[in-house]
């Protein structure tokens, strides 16, 4: 007999989080496909996609869970993030502010907003969604000094 859904989705993240691909696809393939298909096991899945640099097919994942769940940011976020690290970043801005209004109470909606806007060389705009982000969550701060996306407004922070 299988451990419930919530116990399988603890390890799957787990071994996400310990980069051990090989053990979380494992628990992945053993899931029926009704579950398989739901949006707590399709966010884990994206999460994947996403640790192993396999953002094609993390996007398709999004698509999906947006699709079907398009109250759920995680789908908005990470496929805004694949876009992005696919050096799609015009259609990621697209992607995120495409999705629910109530994105905009999470800081990461803004910051990857931010992220964009500087990559995209919108300097003014970048800046003003990080100080949103900040507001919303000021541990961004920190991680704004270290992202190299965010390089050519560091001299603001």
């Amino acid at each position: 007999m299988s451990p419930p859904l919530s116990q399988q989705l603890t390890r799957l993240e787990g071994y996400i989080e310990l980069r051990l691909f090989a053990e979380a696809t494992e628990i992945l393939e053993s899931l029926d496909n009704s579950v398989r298909e739901s949006p707590p096991v399709l966010s884990m899945e994206i999460a994947l996609c996403i640790a192993e640099e396999r953002y094609n097919r993390g996007l398709f994942l999004a698509h999906t869970l947006c699709e079907k769940s398009p109250e759920l940011h995680s789908g908005f976020i990470h496929g805004a993030y694949c876009l992005h690290e696919l050096g799609r970043t015009d259609e990621a801005l697209a992607y995120l502010q495409a999705g629910p209004e109530s994105l905009q109470r999470e800081p990461t909606y803004f910051y990857n907003l931010a992220c964009y806007q500087a990559v995209l060389g919108n300097r003014d705009m970048a800046i003003s969604w990080l100080g949103q982000a900040i507001r919303l969550d000021p541990d961004f701060h920190s991680l704004a000094l270290k992202d190299p996306d965010l390089r050519l407004i560091r001299d603001s922070l």
